[in-house]
This record gives C-alpha cells, sequence and structure tokens, in this order.
C-alpha cells in the first residue's frame, strides 16, 4: 500500500509525500509539517509544501558500485564487529541486510574501526532487486538517512543518561559516497570520542530515490557521537528503523561486556537444571555467576517479584559469536528441597533463530500467585501450552528458575528470582462433580461429556511415606495445578478422602486427559505427592 501511493504522489507531482510517517519521528506526526529546534528537541509546525518530491538517481551503470559482499555467517544472521579504543568503546553492527517491500536490497559493512586517525567507518549499498523501476524513500532505506538514535527501550540494565538527541550518534556521509561531494569536518575530543566540527550537519537529501533494475546506490559514512554529546559515548544499542527494516549498533564498555549490578544471588550456589524437562543434561550459565567479563547472559529486570508480577528476560549478546536456538524455547522451574521441578510450558514451536553480538531476544512474563485462577480464566490469559503465551498461574511463594534455549554453546542461559505469596493450594477444576460409589470417590469432569474415546483415570494411596515406594517421579502443587495436568489435579486434589476411607479416586475423562497425566505408552505411574505415594492408572471404561 505505502509503494502504491508513493508512485501514485509521484506521478500526479503533488505534494511531498504528504501522510506517510518517518519511522523516527517522536511525535508520530507528518513530517512534511513538522520539524525539530535542535536546542530543545521538540517539534514545531511549519506550513505544508505544494512541491512534488525531489528524486535522485544514482550514477550511470558503469559507474556505480559492486554490491557489498555480505559477512560470513547464515543467512541474516550476519555481524560486523568494532572498536572505539578512545573512547573505550566495544560494540557490533547487527542488522547487515534488510529488503523492502519494493525489492530494494540494503546491505552495510564495518569499513574500519575507530582509531586515532579517524572514526568508526560503515558502507551501505541499495540494490534494486525487482525487474521494474522502483521509487523508494530515503527514509526508508536506513543508512541512506538521519542519524542513529538511542533505543531507550528496555536494553537489559544500561541506564541511559540522555535519551534526546544529545545521545545519538550521527552519520556522517563521505566524499565517497553517490550523491556527496565533500568529506565532513570531524574533530577528536579529549574523551577520545570522534564528534563533527562545529558547523557540520547532516547534508539534505532528496525526498525519492529512483533505481533501475539492478542499479546500485552506494554509501560511505563515518558514524561519530552527537556534536552537544556528554563527553563520553554512553553504553546502548543505536538504532535506524524503517518499516521493512534497519539496524542497529551496539557499544559496550571495552574489556566489560558483562551485567554492570550485582546480582541479589551472587553468592548462591543452586544445581544445574538437569534431568528437569527442556534441559539436556548440560549445565547452565547462570545470570547471577556473571561477572563484567561474561559476554553473553540472560538478565533479569528483577529479582523478586510479588504475584502477579512480570519480569522482563533478555539474552545479551556483547561476544563475538552468533548466539543460535530456538526463541520459542524457555521454561520455568521451582526449586523445592534441593530438586528442581519443570512447572512451564507443555512443549514448544520448533523454529530457529539467531542473536547476533550486539543484539538481544526478550521474553516477558507474568506469574501470578498461588491462589492462581480459574481453569478457563488461566486458559484464556495464557498458559503456556506452547510457549506462545506469558503468564503463568498457579505459582506458589520460593525460588525459580527462566531459562532460555538460546546459546552460543552447549549451556543455556539462565536466571534465578524469588516469587513472594502463599503456598499453592491443589483443588479440583470449576468443572468437577462427585459422587460415592461404595469405596470409590467418582469424580466426571467436562472432557468426558464428548469424549469419542472416553479414559477412567484412577489414584490409589500405595504408601503414607513416600520414601518407602518405589517412585516414578516427585510432583509439587505448581506442577498438579497446570491445565495440561488436569488429570494429577482431579484426583490427588482428593487425596485425603484417600486417607479417610475410600480405596480410590476414579477420574471420568477424556483419554486426552488421561494421557497427558501419565503418558502415551505408559498405563501407569508411582508419583510422591505431599508425603505420600500414589498409584496414577489409565483404565479403558468398563
Amino acid at each position: 500500500m505505502q509503494r502504491r501511493r508513493l508512485l501514485a504522489l509521484l506521478a500526479a507531482g503533488t505534494a511531498g509525500l504528504a501522510g506517510c510517517n518517518a519511522p523516527d519521528d517522536p511525535t508520530g506526526n507528518d513530517p512534511a509539517t513538522r520539524t525539530t529546534d535542535p536546542a530543545t528537541d521538540a517539534a514545531t509546525d511549519r506550513p505544508p509544501t505544494d512541491e512534488a518530491p525531489s528524486v535522485a538517481t544514482p550514477p550511470p551503470a558503469d559507474e556505480q558500485h559492486d554490491r557489498l559482499d555480505l559477512p560470513e555467517g547464515d543467512g541474516f544472521a550476519q555481524f560486523e564487529p568494532l572498536t572505539m579504543p578512545g573512547a573505550d568503546r566495544a560494540g557490533a553492527l547487527a542488522g547487515v541486510r534488510y529488503r523492502t517491500d519494493e525489492r530494494v536490497e540494503v546491505r552495510l559493512r564495518v569499513l574500519s574501526s575507530a582509531s586515532a586517525e579517524g572514526p568508526v567507518r560503515l558502507a551501505a549499498t541499495a540494490t534494486n532487486e525487482s525487474p521494474f523501476v522502483e521509487h523508494v524513500r530515503f527514509l526508508d532505506i536506513p543508512p541512506f538517512h538521519a542519524p542513529l538514535r538511542v533505543d531507550a527501550a528496555g536494553y537489559a540494565d544500561v541506564e541511559l543518561r540522555d535519551t534526546s538527541y544529545r545521545g545519538d550518534l550521527q552519520l556522517l556521509p563521505t566524499a565517497e559516497s553517490d550523491l556527496i561531494g565533500t568529506d565532513p569536518r570531524v574533530e577528536r575530543t579529549d574523551a577520545g570520542v570522534w564528534r563533527p566540527a562545529a558547523g557540520v550537519t547532516h547534508p539534505d537529501l532528496p525526498d525519492v530515490l529512483r533505481l533501475e533494475p539492478g542499479d546500485t546506490l552506494y554509501g560511505e559514512y563515518v558514524v561519530v557521537g552527537h556534536r552537544e554529546g556528554e563527553g563520553e559515548l554512553q553504553p546502548a544499542r543505536y538504532r535506524q528503523s524503517a518499516p521493512e527494516g534497519g539496524f542497529a549498533v551496539t557499544l559496550w564498555e571495552r574489556g566489560a561486556p558483562g551485567p554492570s549490578a550485582d546480582s541479589r544471588f551472587a553468592d548462591r550456589t543452586v544445581p544445574d537444571l538437569a534431568g528437569t524437562w527442556a534441559s539436556d543434561g548440560t549445565s547452565e550459565r547462570w545470570f547471577h555467576e556473571a561477572d563484567a567479563s561474561t559476554p553473553t547472559y540472560l538478565y533479569p529486570s528483577a529479582e523478586r517479584v510479588e504475584p502477579p508480577g512480570r519480569i522482563r528476560f533478555t539474552y545479551v549478546n556483547h561476544g563475538e559469536e552468533i548466539a543460535g536456538g530456538n526463541p520459542y524455547d524457555w521454561s520455568l522451574h521451582k526449586l523445592v528441597d534441593g530438586e528442581w521441578f519443570h512447572v512451564a510450558p507443555r512443549g514448544i514451536n520448533q523454529p530457529m533463530g539467531f542473536v547476533q553480538p550486539g543484539d538481544t531476544e526478550t521474553w516477558d512474563r507474568t506469574f501470578y500467585g498461588g491462589d492462581g485462577l480459574d481453569t478457563g480464566e488461566t486458559e484464556r490469559r495464557g498458559a503456556l501450552v506452547f510457549g506462545g503465551s506469558d503468564g503463568v498461574a498457579h505459582l506458589g511463594g520460593g525460588t525459580y528458575a527462566a531459562r532460555v534455549g538460546i546459546s552460543v554453546d552447549d549451556r543455556d542461559p539462565a536466571a534465578l528470582f524469588e516469587l513472594g505469596g502463599d503456598e499453592t493450594a491443589v483443588v479440583p477444576t470449576a468443572d468437577a462433580e462427585t459422587e460415592r460409589r461404595e469405596d470409590e470417590l467418582v469424580v466426571t469432569d467436562r472432557t468426558r461429556v464428548d469424549a469419542e474415546r472416553p479414559r477412567d483415570l484412577v489414584a490409589e494411596r500405595v504408601a503414607a511415606d513416600a520414601a518407602e515406594a518405589e517412585l516414578d517421579r516427585r510432583l509439587i502443587p505448581e506442577q498438579v495445578m497446570q491445565p495440561w495436568y488436569a488429570g494429577f489435579r482431579n484426583t490427588l486434589a482428593f487425596r485425603s478422602e484417600l486417607r479417610e476411607g475410600f480405596d480410590r479416586v476414579r477420574l471420568r475423562t477424556s483419554r486426552g486427559v488421561a494421557t497427558n497425566a501419565v503418558g502415551y505408552d505408559r498405563k501407569a505411574l508411582t508419583v510422591a505427592f505431599d508425603g505420600a505415594a500414589y498409584r496414577v492408572e489409565k483404565r479403558t471404561p468398563a
């Protein structure tokens, strides 16, 4: 839709791109009628123009640069390292390739890191891969426009001093760029930061780039701090975005890529998650064991919350390798009596993803208390059945671990947190109906009503002390109360009845509910719960 509108404007020769918002415009208003006062960083009105948009073209085909080669890497998971030794910063360029809806592909490379002779230099090409003449706005193909903005939205534990234009990085085109004839004047401060010399600004560019099939526009840039910026460059992510792509430069302290704050669990020793669901038996990289030298880690926005509490977990890659894995692969575990118990999710989707050096991946999760929500509300709010929802209910107070399946090696990153609140109460689902049949307590749930393959799930108490029984597994209340374990929930919730006269609890349910509890290829399990041992068996109704 944006492309058709742009072509219509060009054909009609009407006002310059009215109605298309610049992605970096903080006001959200039409850039054709808004400008920015550099003294205040505030938007001010300016009258609309009736002039047609100005159009630029690259040099003739025989004078054009070749499209940039891409760095080594898998597909789009590529990056470029960079350093600013004088400013005591290391970093990376992430997002070195993207493609617009018009099939204009933009590629970026780092030509050189900063030194005493000059600032970081980047190169970029924009190539028309379509068989048609294409028109694209310069605003839609960064870095061919505007300074890099500071990405202030929750970058791990980085505290930004300045999110105004003064905290920006700027890209100044050099004489090697198409459409530019002179080099910018730059100077180096006492803090080792390169910045524009007095009076130097980003040159004005035409509104629209016209590309014949196969045409390439070349740009070369120096990366500098803002003229009015404070002393050193702040560690942060600096981003240029567009509707179909963009890129980012991330800076961190040289030699200290790790978290800047100490963990409240710094002196805590916990077992690995090996043997629990979603663990392949290797040890984890715990956030509370990370220090300033740790290049990759999982940062929790809080290490203690009261329910309902929300935590953002951010995987940070300040290393020299691309981290690979599954962005849907995360798991929640609770520590009880020195043992980890997997709580959620039930399963995960299986795509592949990457986190490049200088980039991050985030997971936002809400944790509800031990009183939880009823089953229907839990399903509506998100129960993490397949890892895509963001809430877990029925969690009692205690120590938890969040683990994610993205890493640079075979050690998954993980982070501890404390959840306040009371213990989790195990109660039957709201739809469970009970009746007494001699020595049995019969429970019927809603899945039995329309079940094509009904099953009974029978629970019997086999030992008052679980230590005296041969067990298949131990269960904790937070597990039993999850929606996929309704079979355990609607039997073990009546464990007091098994102590007081009933021989067994028979749950009349569906095959799916029974299988989720016991397993597809097993008939029965012996489980420890609340100190006692119970045999839970699948049976075909008589």
